[in-house]
């Protein structure tokens, strides 16, 4: 009899959970102009103020900052058109002079705007945020009834190599670099933390936003739960930052600082990973089972 009640009571609360996160969905589809816009802006200074947690290095004019991470939020929240509208507006405000763009190194917070930083060997990173958000918000939108933690991280890492493939190619192009060059000194150093965003993105992602468009057929709204797949998919993630991890340190060309670098970000990013997942999992016992349906 108790297990009953459990039973009843943990569909209960699933069930009143995904009508909670439908209704943030219903808001944002159907929401008025004004409000959207203001989505918009909202998600355009998030991503602002993002980039002022900026890390220059030593070894290459591209800095570590957390804009990426509001790009794979704002592309996964407000979906395949609001997303992208966000980055349109964060790089039309920011071309105008809005000082929300990455600062410089050994400049402040909020110093840098204008044009001329679309323009500069970083700003292919820029322009990938909005093509990203593009492609994110849409894939994401198009799977919405198979919401699983395996698909979401995949759809993000496609959203991280779109912004990589831009920005090294500018950075490429306008320092006169060879294609491997900029990729070592545009990518790879990021690879590690960029993941680890992504792993963040997709474990939030099944918590925040429904897993179905309307009612399902099943009486039990469950959230898609971390699976065995899931886990080794992220391991096989894993297990490619390190295999970088041994070509950087293989490669001759590669500065000591970079080896160094990379070594200590992939052994954070290894760490925080596992103990993202463990925090998933623990999340997912507290959901009751429900009697007669199956899980995700």
């Amino acid at each position: 009899m108790n297990a009953d009640i459990s039973w009843v009571g943990g569909r209960a609360i699933d069930q009143r959970l995904e009508r909670m996160r439908r209704s943030v969905y219903a808001f944002r589809e159907e929401s008025s102009w004004a409000v959207r816009c203001a989505l918009v802006l909202s998600f355009a200074a998030f991503t602002g103020l993002c980039a002022q947690v900026s890390f220059p290095l030593p070894f290459t004019p591209v800095p570590v900052t957390g804009q990426v991470f509001a790009v794979l939020a704002a592309s996964s929240v407000l979906g395949r058109w609001l997303g992208p509208a966000s980055q349109a507006a964060y790089l039309a405000l920011g071309a105008v002079g809005v000082p929300w763009f990455a600062p410089t190194a050994g400049a402040g917070p909020f110093t840098s705007g204008g044009w001329p930083a679309l323009l500069g060997a970083t700003g292919g990173y820029l322009l990938g945020f909005l093509v990203a958000s593009a492609v994110i918000g849409r894939m994401l939108d198009r799977g919405l009834s198979e919401r699983s933690f395996g698909a979401n991280l995949l759809v993000l890492l496609g959203g991280v190599g779109l912004i990589y493939t831009i920005g090294t190619t500018q950075l490429a192009v306008l320092l006169d670099l060879p294609p491997a060059t900029a990729v070592l000194y545009g990518a790879v150093p990021f690879l590690p933390g960029d993941i680890l965003k992504a792993v963040l993105a997709a474990g939030l992602l099944g918590f925040a936003l429904p897993r179905y468009r309307t009612e399902p057929a099943t009486p039990a709204s469950v959230r898609p739960r971390l699976r065995r797949a899931d886990v080794v998919g992220v391991i096989a993630v894993l297990g490619a930052v390190w295999i970088v991890a041994g070509l950087v340190v293989a490669f001759a060309a590669a500065p000591p600082a970079l080896a160094s670098y990379y070594l200590l970000a992939a052994t954070v990013c290894t760490a925080a990973t596992f103990l993202a997942l463990g925090v998933r999992r623990a999340l997912d016992r507290r959901s009751w089972p429900v009697p007669g349906v199956a899980r995700s």
